[in-house]
Order: structure tokens, then sequence, then C-alpha cells
């Protein structure tokens, strides 16, 4: 490397201490990039800087094997690309020296012997992991036989783990055991396969779990009764007996699977529940063949909302008894129809001293009285817009996001509270309530 005349620079002249935490900071608050283009910003600066890198174990922290089919095509078990690859990660987890790990591994589709080479290198590093990921998922032969080089993960190993993903193979068949009675932030699961925990495994904040089968999720969910956050997606149904589990501090729901996937959560058991997400909330209408405990449970829940998405069918107008949503601020659907547009309609008749027009207070007599942000994130909507604006009309706390560059001529006159979003399907639902809410 060329020595660079930085004597002058006065960034130079700050202790080595405070320049390796700028650079630690710095690094973990930009944006997100790969580990080399990320290192790079450093130790390609000059030579007083990248002797500060290399001794800064926490920049070395983060560290990622992937190994798919090709990188051992040729050479045989020991082919130059995989060497490289390993070599590059054994040279990161020395320069980590004790520093909390982040550890991603993902191998796709590699004899079993790659696996035992590559857990015989992160092993020993395993009291270390943080964070620790490990993706076999597209491995569909012999997926259980590379599982097991894996799991159960060793006893007395993961005193600091805490965040853990598995994904097995997107087919296989056999069962797995998680290993030693942990207590994890958050643990996500992507697999066919049958899972087992120890009594004593538990999850305190958040849990994704992703193909499996309505008992194994079960069985999951059972070590989950204090977390914030679920979602279930992939999933055939779930089983009846979750109907037994209360989630009493969950806040976070999503459930990306069969359309009637949230009739068989117990929503009724997640008392403080606010933000739900699920493919359709049709037939509502269905809760009378409940008992009344239930029913009144699940109302309770859902007029304990306060931001609601939908990815399908939002709701029939049949159902406009059992909607009213009292606290929901704000409404994410993929599209809009006329049974969706009536139930944002229902209003009683205004007093007469109001002479017809709409009440400039809140929209206290509506369904969903506290609306204020209504996101359409799909372009089939123009054939509504007429009636979207006699709703927004109607509505004086309500704001429309639309997922479209163009504004149609019929929003003009309220176009300080309808808003045209490009690329709306990138922006999470907390980005855009923080920019229309504030």
């Amino acid at each position: 490397m060329l020595r660079s005349n930085t004597t002058s620079c006065h960034i130079n002249y700050l202790p080595a201490e405070i320049l390796r935490e700028i650079f630690v900071l710095g690094l973990s608050d930009g944006p997100s990039s790969s580990e080399r283009e990320r290192m790079h910003a450093v130790s390609f600066v000059c030579r007083h800087w990248r002797l500060l890198a290399l001794e800064e174990a926490r920049l070395w922290s983060e560290i990622s094997i992937y190994l798919n089919l090709s990188d051992v095509w040729c050479g045989g078990y020991d082919p130059p690309i995989l060497r490289a690859k390993l070599k590059r990660a054994a040279l990161r987890l020395c320069r980590s020296k004790g520093a909390p790990l982040t550890l991603s591994i993902s191998l796709h589709r590699l004899p079993i012997e790659v696996h035992d080479h590559v857990n015989h290198l992160v092993s020993p590093h395993y009291h270390r992991c943080h964070r620790l990921s490990i993706d076999l998922y597209h491995d569909q032969h012999d997926a259980v036989d590379r599982a097991k080089v894996w799991l159960p993960l060793p006893d007395s190993t993961f005193d600091r783990l805490e965040e853990l993903r598995i994904a097995v193979g997107q087919r296989a068949e056999g069962k797995l055991n998680l290993g030693p009675p942990l207590t994890l932030r958050r643990l996500d699961i992507s697999t066919s396969m049958t899972i087992s925990l120890h009594p004593g495994f538990r999850i305190t904040d958040e849990v994704k779990l992703s193909g499996l089968d309505p008992k194994t999720v079960f069985k999951v969910l059972k070590h989950c009764c204090d977390v914030k956050k679920i979602k279930i997606s992939s999933c055939p149904g779930l089983d009846p007996l979750l109907s037994s589990l209360s989630f009493p501090t969950l806040e976070e729901l999503t459930l990306q699977a069969c359309a009637e996937i949230w009739y068989s959560f117990p929503i009724q058991n997640a008392p403080n529940l606010r933000y739900l997400d699920c493919p359709s909330l049709y037939h509502l209408s269905r809760l009378e063949a409940l008992d009344a405990g239930t029913r009144s449970g699940i109302i309770r829940a859902l007029n304990g909302l306060e931001v609601l998405v939908i990815r399908g069918l939002s709701f029939d107008a049949c159902d406009s008894a059992f909607i009213r949503f009292e606290n929901l601020r704000m409404m994410r659907v993929d599209w809009v129809d006329d049974d969706f547009i009536h139930l944002l309609s229902l209003a009683p008749e205004f007093p007469p001293s109001h002479n017809g027009e709409p009440p400039t207070g809140p929209a206290v007599h509506f369904s969903f009285p506290a609306l204020q942000l209504l996101i359409v994130r799909g372009h089939q909507y123009h054939k509504w817009c007429q009636l979207l604006l006699e709703v927004v009309r109607a509505r004086p706390m309500l704001n429309l996001v639309f997922g479209s560059g163009f504004c149609p001529p019929e929003f003009d006159l309220v176009r300080g509270r309808v808003h045209f979003v490009e690329n709306i399907w990138w922006i999470n639902d907390n980005e855009l309530f923080a920019r229309f809410l504030g």
C-alpha cells in the first residue's frame, strides 16, 4: 500500500481509541453493503487507518460464510475457491479476537464433508456468538444428514446467543432437535421438518416461523408466550390446541399463509395486540358461531388494533355489525373494492345542525372512527376515485396514500390529504406512518 501524506489531516491527531470508535459507529450506522466494501471504506484510506482497523476486533465480528456447489465443482475436495473462502473466514475469526460474533453460514447443495469442515472451523467460537444463522434451505436430498452436522446445538457454548435463524430443506422430511435450553430474543425457523425444543427453551421478543406444519407451530409457540412479535408464513393452517395458549405481551402479529389463518390464531388471548398483518378478514360474521366469551375476546382484540395490514380480500359489507376497530389509526390494503368503500362510508345521518355537511370534529360515528392513514398499494383504484373522494371529504382526519406517481384530477380538491408515492412496495409501514402522520 502506498504511503499517504496525511500528517496535516486533523482527524489523525485523535487518539487511536477514539478513531476506532468512530470507525465502528460509522460502519454500523451506514448503508448496508458487503463486508468487503465496508472494510475498504476504512482500511484503504491510509496506512495509519489500516493498522487501526486491523487492531479493532469489532470491525471483524460480522462473518458470513457463503458456499455453494459451484465452489467445489473443480479441484476435488479442496478446490481453490473453497479454500480461499474458508481461509478468509478463518482470518476474520482470528482478527475478531474476543468480540461478540454475528455468524452467518449458508451452505447450498454441498457434500457433507464440507459441512463438517466448516463446522470444525466455527464451532470453537460458538461461545462468542451473539447472532447465529445457519442456512441449508436449498438442500433437498439428504437434508437431514447435513442438518445433523449443525443440530442439535452443543450444550454450554452459547452464553451470549440472542438471535438464532435456522433454514433447512424446502421439502425435507425428518425431525430436528435444536438442543440446549436457550433463552433467545429472536428465533427464526424456516423448514418443513419437525422441530423439537428443550422444555427450558424460551423466546422473549420475536419469533418467525415459515413452512412448519401446524403441530410444530404449536410446539414452538408454547415457548413464546412472552414474545412481542410473531410472524407465521407458508403454513397450511394452525393447530386447534393453539387456543389454549396465552400471549399477554404480544403486540405485532403477522400471518402470511392461507386466508383463513387469522380465524385459527387465538387473538382473544392477546389483549395487547396493536398490529395485525393477515391475508384477509373476510366473513367476520362467522364469529356468531363462537361462544360469547371467545367472540367478545376477538372483537375486543380487533378494537384494540392501531395498525391493520390486509393483503387480500379485506372485508365483506355484510360484516359491518362486527367491524368497529375503535383505535385503528393506520390501515394498508393491496386494493379496494365496493364492500370496503361501503364500510368506510358507513355513518348515521348527520344532525340538522350540520346542514348535511360532514362534522368538523373526530368522525366518531364511522366504522374505523380513529383512522388517520389509509394506504392503497395497488394501482387499480381509479374507478373508485369519486367514491374515495367522498370518503376523504367525510373524514377530516383521514389521509390517503396510493402506490402510484399519477394523481387523478378528482383529488385536486383534497390534495393536501391525498398522496401518491412511487415504489411504495419497498417502504415499510413505520416509515409511511412517520412520514404522513409524524
